[in-house]
C-alpha cells in the first residue's frame, strides 16, 4: 500500500470507530426505552364530584415514561389538586403536528386548566422552526378557548442527555436553545399562557449532577426524581397564573 492508501485506510477506520462511539448509546437507549414505555400507564384522576377539570396533553413526558404514574407531571398535579378531574391525552414520540390533530377533536371541551408538554421530538427530529411556530400558535389559539389558564412546557436542554455525544450533543443543545427562544416569543402573545422553562446550560443542569438519580435507565427520559425537579417549575407557573 502507498502512504496515501494507508492514510485513507486509517481515516476510514477512525470514522467507523467514532460512528460506533457516537451511536452506541443511542442504540442502547432505543433498547432500554421500549420496556419503560411498555411499563408506563398515563396518570388520570376521576373523583366523584370534581371541583375542577384539568387537561394534560403531550409526548412521553406526559405519559410519564421513566417514572411511576404518580411521579409524572400529571400525577403530581393530581396530588396538588386531589379533587380535580385529570384527563391525560398523551403518546410516546408525539410531535406538534400530530398533537394538533389530537387537540382539534377536543376544542368543544372546557377545562379550568390546560397543560401542554410538547416539542422535544420536534427538537430531535429537526422540524423546521417556521412549522414549530405555526403549530404552537394554532395550539395556543385553540387552548385559549378551552381554558382560562394554560401551562406550556417544551423540553429542557436535550443535548445534555447522556445518550447524546458530541457533535450530536452540541447540535441538540443549540436546537433546544433556539426552540426555547421561539416558544418564549409565541407564548408572550397569549396573556393566559405561562411557559415553564426547563432549559439550563450545562453548568446549571441539576440532572447532570446526579445522572443515576435524575435520568431513567435509557439516559434520556427523566426518572421519578427528575420529574420532581420539573414539577417545581410547574408549581411556580401555577402560582403565577393564580
Amino acid at each position: 500500500m502507498t502512504p496515501l492508501q494507508i492514510l485513507l485506510a486509517v481515516l476510514v477506520i477512525a470514522i467507523i470507530g467514532y460512528g460506533g462511539y457516537l451511536f452506541a448509546p443511542i442504540v442502547r437507549a432505543v433498547r432500554d426505552t421500549k420496556p419503560l414505555m411498555e411499563a408506563t400507564v398515563p396518570y388520570v384522576q376521576n373523583p366523584t364530584a370534581p371541583s375542577m377539570r384539568i387537561l394534560v396533553m403531550g409526548d412521553s413526558t406526559v405519559v410519564g415514561t421513566g417514572g411511576r404514574p404518580e411521579e409524572s407531571i400529571a400525577g403530581r398535579l393530581g396530588a396538588r389538586y386531589p379533587e380535580a378531574m385529570i384527563v391525560n391525552d398523551s403518546e410516546n414520540g408525539l410531535k406538534l403536528e400530530a398533537f394538533l390533530d389530537r387537540l382539534e377533536v377536543r376544542t368543544e371541551e372546557r377545562y379550568d386548566l390546560v397543560v401542554f408538554q410538547i416539542g422535544a421530538n420536534d427538537v430531535i427530529g429537526m422540524t423546521p422552526e417556521e412549522d414549530i411556530r405555526a403549530r404552537l400558535t394554532t395550539a395556543l389559539e385553540q387552548a385559549s378557548v378551552m381554558a382560562p389558564h394554560i401551562i406550556v412546557i417544551c423540553a429542557g436542554n436535550v443535548g445534555l442527555a447522556p445518550v447524546f455525544r458530541w457533535p450530536l450533543s452540541a447540535l441538540y443543545t443549540e436546537r433546544s436553545r433556539s426552540v426555547r427562544k421561539l416558544y418564549l416569543e409565541v407564548i408572550a402573545l397569549y396573556p393566559t399562557a405561562r411557559y415553564v422553562d426547563l432549559f439550563n446550560e450545562r453548568e446549571d443542569e441539576p440532572f447532570n449532577k446526579d445522572i443515576e438519580r435524575y435520568y431513567a435507565a435509557d439516559r434520556f427520559h427523566p426518572s421519578g426524581d427528575g420529574y420532581g425537579i420539573w414539577f417545581e417549575k410547574v408549581e411556580a407557573a401555577l402560582a403565577d397564573a393564580g
